[in-house]
């Protein structure tokens, strides 16, 4: 279907149900209608497309469908949701899904919903710019993921990347539980949440259930699998901001999303996450440069920990842990707490000893050439019963004497 104009139309402008082959409509314009409605088709494609005012979704691709292509279409003033790609009433939601190159403005409740067991899909590209909030305080998500908890259906298999999300009264994306293999990457929120709830009361900066970037809630430890969040940008640059969490996980969920390498910008709350490098490591730099630096910043007078661990419990550590000092500590019970072993002044760059140091203890027999480890070397003779220097040429005791 192509080159179709729809104005005020009380019910659905256009709907399709169980066509065997592709639905495809382009160039269709629908304006204060309900929404265009998909459900039980083998395979739908929604592309290049304009629709406004609608008094529900602007498209709703819906339970049943197979193949959902939904492409460069343009969305504004929806009363609900700008593209529905979701289950309905215990039905699950369409799969193989591509949601790309959308512009989707001033949604009343969401920009995309892909709840109620969506399945391998991309949304990916989009532009969804001011989603409101209901009188009731519902919705305000630029995109919403989740199973069906009703049914015990899952959402798997989804990819939500490099979508901008401009001002979503409640936040920028929500996973609900019931989640498998699901990567939130490289997507730009600005100015998530707003100052009031919809009674009025200012949200408190430390609300974890709105003014969020992204939000995994809900459900138990068993509900997410292979939840991936990484190298997505929050900002809040209002004057005075708002915006709480750039990544809020639930600590039910906490073991199952790897979270990490994103930007917070303006936020109330600071970044705490720690970024997993990997089962094998890091390297850093490409081996032909000759100036290779890794830089570990933090606020005046502050402290980095730099920890080493053996199967999660700490057991060594260096940090700054001022301006001045520079700590080198241990875990004598691993797992428990750290014991400082010395301390670099960073002024006079001396080493104070918490405890006494320890000389490498020698034999007469088999001491080594005092020649071998140079001038001011220091041994100690287990023979002799004391400690020894070197010259550089000889060994010799406290009193200089040769031996």
């Amino acid at each position: 279907m192509r080159d179709v104009r729809v104005f005020g139309i009380e019910g659905l402008p256009l709907f399709f149900t169980g066509i065997r082959g592709t639905v495809t409509i382009t160039d269709y314009v629908a304006e204060r209608c309900l929404d265009t409605g998909f459900t039980f088709n083998e395979s739908v494609i929604f592309h290049g497309n304009h629709v406004r005012f609608s008094a529900d979704n602007g498209v709703s691709l819906s339970r049943g469908n197979g193949s959902v292509v939904c492409i460069a279409n343009h969305f504004s003033d929806s009363f609900y949701y700008g593209v529905w790609v979701a289950g309905f009433e215990g039905d699950a939601g369409p799969t193989n899904v591509v949601v790309t190159g959308n512009a989707i403005g001033r949604s009343h409740l969401g920009g995309v919903t892909a709840r109620a067991s969506a399945a391998r899909g991309v949304i990916a590209n989009n532009v969804i710019d001011t989603v409101y909030r209901a009188a009731n305080g519902d919705g305000g998500t630029g995109i919403q993921l989740g199973g069906t908890t009703a049914t015990g259906a899952w959402s798997t298999d989804l990819v939500v990347r490099d979508n901008l999300i401009v001002d979503a009264n409640r936040g920028g994306i929500v996973l609900g539980p019931l989640m498998r293999n699901v990567s939130i990457e490289g997507n730009m929120i600005i100015r998530p949440g707003i100052a009031s709830d919809f009674t009025g009361v200012p949200i408190e900066a430390d609300a974890v259930n709105q003014n969020y970037g992204v939000l995994v809630t809900g459900g138990s430890g068993n509900d997410w699998a292979n939840i991936f969040i990484t190298g997505n940008t929050f900002i809040d640059d209002r004057d005075t901001p708002v915006a709480n969490y750039g990544v809020y996980v639930t600590a039910a969920a906490s073991n199952r999303v790897k979270n990490h390498s994103n930007r917070w910008v303006g936020l109330r709350q600071p970044d705490t996450t720690t970024t997993n490098l990997g089962p094998r490591g890091a390297l850093v730099g490409e081996g032909t440069r000759a100036d290779v630096r890794l830089t570990l910043n933090a606020a005046s007078d502050g402290a980095i920990y730099q920890v080493f661990q053996s199967a999660g419990l700490s057991a060594y550590r260096i940090a700054k842990v001022s301006d001045t000092e520079l700590e080198v500590a241990t875990y004598p019970t691993i797992g428990g707490n750290a014991v400082r072993s010395f301390v670099v002044d960073r002024a006079t760059a001396q080493l104070q000893f918490s405890r006494p140091p320890r000389l490498t203890t020698y034999t007469t027999a088999n001491r080594p050439s005092a020649a071998t480890f140079g001038r001011g070397a220091m041994i100690y003779d287990t023979t002799l019963g004391k400690p020894l220097w070197s010259n550089g040429s000889a060994w010799h005791d406290a009193s200089g004497n040769f031996v």
